[in-house]
Formats: structure tokens, sequence, C-alpha cells
């Protein structure tokens, strides 16, 4: 692991937008960090951390999930640590990361900002220092509270939608047909994410995972299968 990892960094210097996402290695057996999410399609497994280049869908480094309390605790919390861990080669360098509301916090993004790092992300509503919103909103309907450095916007579609920002600004984007605007931060976070869903859809047609009662092997094949 280690050596992949060392090697993912010194192959490819990444773009501006990276992001980072959860992977999840399919395994049943016994195992003290196994995890379940129930909204994965393979819902019981290793969780992998990945950071993937936007541009290419490249993975450019990872970690796994070793189970609550496996790490120091922090001001921002095990959430912010893992981003931190993952973005320490990259910071002071001008990206742009976007991430889901696992991860998303004004703590967070203040500190990436500190760092000369960008932060786009989903939020949820009761997140700490996130402002409050109207609760009955109609639909393509937008509000908008922000600070010298941070932008939350919350905005309605099919459901209501929350963002935090540090690059964005509050403009709304035509869309064809007729269809009402959007927000300027949720159309980039729509068009960035997924590519740690899409690196793993790629890894699914040419699997190289053998059936094993020992976790260690089914990771193995998984390492290698991103290698490929």
């Amino acid at each position: 692991m280690n050596h992949l990892q060392s090697r993912y960094k010194a192959c490819f210097s990444p773009y501006q937008n990276l992001c980072i996402d959860k992977l999840l290695l399919l395994y049943k057996g016994r195992l003290k960090f196994k995890q379940y999410i129930p909204s994965k399609r393979k819902q019981f497994g290793i969780k992998l951390y990945v950071l993937c280049n936007c541009c290419t869908g490249f993975v450019i480094d990872f970690t796994i999930y070793l189970g609550k309390g496996s790490g120091k605790k922090s001001t921002i919390g095990a959430t912010g640590d893992i981003v931190m861990k993952l973005m320490d080669d990259y910071l002071n360098k001008g990206h742009t990361l976007y991430v889901d509301n696992w991860y998303t916090s004004s703590t967070l993004f203040e500190l990436l900002r500190q760092k000369r790092t960008g932060a786009c992300g989903t939020v949820k509503c009761n997140c700490k220092h996130y402002p409050t919103f109207p609760k009955e909103m109609k639909q393509g309907e937008v509000f908008t509270k922000h600070t010298k450095y941070q932008l939350a916007t919350c905005w309605r579609d099919k459901r209501v939608v929350n963002m935090l920002s540090t690059v964005h600004n509050c403009a709304m984007v035509p869309q064809p047909d007729g269809k009402p605007s959007k927000p300027l931060a949720v159309l980039d976070y729509n068009s960035h994410m997924g590519l740690v869903d899409k690196s793993n859809m790629q890894m699914s047609f040419g699997n190289s995972t053998r059936h094993s009662m020992k976790w260690y092997k089914k990771l193995f094949f998984r390492l290698l299968d991103i290698n490929i």
C-alpha cells in the first residue's frame, strides 16, 4: 500500500479540481473494521477513502478506514482529518476540492482556504455554523448567505439542496429547454463529483477479484484493479 501511494503521487501531477469519495470493497467475512453502507450497491465491506483527479479520473491517493477511534481527535473531526491527510501533498497549490455532505464543514473549508485550497460541497442543514434558511420553498427558489470567504446556498429543485463553497459566487446559470436556472456551485459540483464511482465502474469491466475469506487477499486484488 505504501509503495502504491508513493507511485501514484510520483507518476501524475493532478489538474486543478480534485474530489474525495468513499469506495466500498465487498467483503462479508468477519473483520473488525468491516463497514455497512446502505446507500451502496455492495453494502458490506472494507471502506476506502479515495482522492481522485476530476479531469482524468486518475486515483492519486487512498486510505483505509480502520474503525472509530483509530486516529487522534482534532478540532476538525474525524472526517476533516481524512481530508487533510489525503490532501497533505496538494495544499498551497491552488487546487479546488469537491466533497459530499459527509465531509463538508465550515471549519474544514476555512482551514483549506488558509492553505490556498478552495472547497465546494453539499452540506447537511443542521451542520455546525451553517446558517438557517426558510423551510418552505418553491421549486427553483434560491437563498444565499455569505461571510467574507464562504458562500452558503439553499436551492430547491425536486428537493432542497444545501451547498457550501469558498470558490463560487451566487451566480445563477440559465438552463436549456426553459428549465429553471441553477446555482453555479451546484452545476460545478455535479460535473466534478462522481469520478470515484466512475473509476469503480471502469474496474468492474475487468474485475480480477477472487473469492476468498482472507480480507487482505480481496484488498490486494482491488489494488491490482486500481493499478490497471
